[in-house]
């Protein structure tokens, strides 16, 4: 398998069961080869002998697969399982605005990357103000939605509706519906897209600010997002658009609490679910991760408890980071924070 992380110029980091571990800086886009789910990094190589003496492969799910190079015992090249690519967008962060493949392709301070279980990613084209869409197998990239001229009309096409900054995207369980928060000048909404139709509406009107992360629960019932202004995080009942102070007070600071809306946070942005139901808050202020529990409320998971900024790695309260922006989990529980 394979990841894709977006980066903002900034370094991207690793946390594993609360280890941190740095891996890569600038770029657009970077690729991060993955075997059997778990990180591939820059490590001692280890001495592997694959079956029957070729690099064919059977995973646990039946299906086929090899490994490349091919390899009949030995060490295995430390690059064949650490490799780090620029598969879409300039190689030299060049900026722009150009469907293309691969390469060609251009893109202006992408913000978010999701994809959809199908083969393509969608990314959130910041300042061309349009949704970009991937194919994976191809390299395609094509403008899925927005015109390119800032605004907020809604259309009954993608491409004849308009977008002012968008910055977060997130896509449902089904794969019908796409999500798109959106930051113009301090303030942003929330955008709905039906995949198949292409149709836009407004979710949630230009009332609150900055939802520079947005995260669905498991029943597919609730939005979250990290209102970044005004220092907690929103809940949105998508059946009737109803947006609630889920977490924080609104006073920026550290605190953290049993109760949820008397924790205190600072500039959240990222945001993301483990298969718990518990919510993840990388915090840009306070140069850390936050964990949100229903029950038991918000505690500090990861980064100093004094909010210094730094690139230690470490276990837990003993890492730092340096204004993380964004954060995922992968299926086997691993996060990852940009």
């Amino acid at each position: 398998m394979f990841l894709v992380i977006e980066c903002r110029g900034i370094g991207l980091t690793l946390e594993i069961t609360r280890t941190v571990k740095t891996f890569f800086f600038n770029s657009i886009f970077f690729v991060f080869v993955m075997l059997s789910g778990r990180a591939a990094f820059a490590q001692t190589a280890p001495n592997i002998r694959y079956n029957g003496g070729t690099n064919a492969v059977t995973f646990t799910d039946g299906t086929a697969g090899s490994f490349s190079p091919a390899n009949s015992g030995g060490t295995v090249p430390a690059l064949a399982y650490g490799v780090v690519t620029t598969p879409y967008g300039s190689t030299t962060s060049v900026s722009g605005y150009t469907d293309a493949n691969g390469n060609t392709a251009r893109f202006f301070q992408p913000h978010c990357v999701i994809g959809d279980g199908a083969g393509n990613l969608y990314v959130a084209d910041f300042e061309n103000n349009v949704i970009r869409k991937i194919v994976i197998s191809t390299g395609s990239v094509t403008t899925f939605a927005g015109t390119g001229t800032a605004g907020t009309t809604n259309g009954s096409s993608g491409l004849t509706s308009t977008f002012y900054r968008p910055a977060a995207l997130c896509i449902d369980a089904t794969g019908t519906n796409l999500y798109i928060g959106e930051v113009a000048s301090g303030n942003g909404d929330i955008r709905k897209m039906v995949i198949s139709t292409g149709v836009v509406s407004t979710l949630v009107p230009v009332s609150y600010s900055a939802p520079y992360g947005l995260a669905m629960d498991a029943a597919g019932a609730n939005l979250y997002y990290a209102d970044f202004e005004n220092n907690v995080i929103r809940k949105v009942l998508i059946s009737t658009g109803t947006v609630s102070t889920y977490a924080g007070n609104g006073t920026p600071g550290t605190t953290n609490s049993a109760t949820l809306t008397s924790a205190e946070f600072n500039e959240p942005d990222g945001v993301a679910f483990d298969a718990a139901g518990d919510l993840f808050v990388a915090e840009y202020g306070n140069n850390d991760i936050r964990e949100i529990n229903s029950a038991s409320g918000v505690t500090l998971f990861a980064g100093s408890p004094a909010g210094t900024a730094g690139a230690t790695n470490g276990t837990g309260t003993g890492a730092t980071f340096n204004q993380p922006f964004s954060i995922t989990l992968d299926p086997a529980g691993d996060m990852y924070v940009g």
